[in-house]
């Protein structure tokens, strides 16, 4: 997809404002072991950007257990992810689906750890059905818990979702006609961060307000992101025991100082007309099939 400027065109002219990429690993040598040969061709961090450059936020599926993968893969997502300015990222363990060549191959070399624990198949939370080649089973679902915490800190998510605007130029995006539905939403969601402390506030207002300085048409779809944030983050809270408004994070600033200014771009605008109203793609930039 990313090779095929004429498509990204007309998804931005067709409205296209989110698109799903399976991008799995940033490590060669995973997705060499997935068969992902067109993955491992690209500059994934130039492939994401040519794609946000068309105006269009991005959505990532990221997985980590392969055997490729050792304990620092936690920090070589966690860099390629805040590089690559990707805001919502799906991340799960590697799980060895039934019928699939993976599957079978751990089978023969008496690698599967099947049971009636229900949670080992629950990848979004750590859980594995196999033994991990270079790191425990708990090494991996620990580092899976850390590496979810430190991208959906307040400060780390801004930066993505700002990054990810800051490649946007010239853009035409006209919202749909006014609903009240939508304010109502607008305020149940601006109470849930004004509840959560002043940080909450201030990431909130802040990220809305750099959005109008620099894009203030993409306003609506960076409330909708907030949203998605606000669902990220309670989706997970009981899982893994965290608050992300409570809990400090080591190794990020605070987050006024986390919330970058969107410079001015000046790139070329992409040729072709600029019609736009909402829409969402599923999409991928590259196929995700199972190792």
């Amino acid at each position: 997809m990313v090779r095929d400027e004429e498509l990204l065109g007309l998804l931005r002219d067709a409205n296209f404002s989110l698109i799903f990429i399976g991008i799995e690993s940033p490590r060669k040598s995973s997705l060499a072991e997935t068969h992902k040969t067109q993955n491992e061709k690209l500059d994934l961090v130039a492939a994401v950007h040519k794609v946000q450059s068309y105006n269009m936020f991005i959505s990532a599926g990221m997985i980590v257990g392969f055997d490729n993968d050792d304990a620092s893969i936690f920090d070589e997502q966690y860099k390629f992810l805040q590089e690559a300015q990707i805001p919502l990222v799906l991340l799960s363990v590697l799980l060895a689906v039934p019928r699939t060549p993976l599957y079978q191959r751990l089978e023969d070399a008496g690698r599967l750890a099947n049971g009636d624990d229900m949670s080992r198949y629950v990848g979004t939370t750590g859980g594995t059905n196999f033994k991990p080649l270079n790191m425990t089973a708990e090494e991996l679902r620990v580092g899976q818990m850390g590496l979810y915490k430190r991208l959906y800190a307040p400060e780390a998510f801004a930066a993505r979702l700002l990054g990810n605007l800051r490649h946007f130029h010239n853009v035409r995006y006209r919202p749909e006609a006014f609903r009240l539905g939508l304010l109502c939403t607008f305020v149940r969601l601006a109470r849930h961060y004004w509840r959560k402390g002043k940080s909450a506030r201030r990431f909130f207002w802040g990220t809305i307000r750099k959005t109008l300085r620099h894009s203030p048409r993409s306003v609506r779809q960076v409330i909708m992101m907030l949203g998605m944030y606000k669902h990220f983050c309670e989706v997970h809270a009981d899982a893994y025991g965290w608050d992300p408004w409570a809990t400090p994070t080591p190794d990020s600033p605070a987050v006024q100082n986390a919330l970058p200014e969107p410079p001015d771009s000046t790139r070329p605008e992409p040729a072709g007309p600029h019609f736009r109203a909402p829409a969402v793609s599923s999409r991928p930039l590259v196929s995700a099939d199972s190792a």
